[in-house]
């Protein structure tokens, strides 16, 4: 089964630092199909976008998704 995680962010730069790595590290063990993490943040004003393109570029399997002001 493949399966997509889908997780909405807005201003969401610490909790990402703390959890994402985890969720992505969770999802590499996962053996029964095709597994994608998507994050959409919505015009973060904080530092997320930098956050989350650093973590895009070390994890294949996670896609960004901004909406930019």
């Amino acid at each position: 089964m493949n399966i997509s995680v889908v997780i909405p962010n807005y201003n969401g730069e610490d909790i990402l630092r703390k959890n994402l790595p985890k969720v992505l590290s969770e999802i590499e063990n996962y053996k029964n199909g095709k597994v994608e993490v998507i994050v959409v943040d919505d015009a973060s004003v904080d530092g997320s976008i930098p956050v989350l393109k650093d973590f895009e570029e070390k994890y294949k399997n996670l896609k960004v998704y901004a909406n930019i002001q």
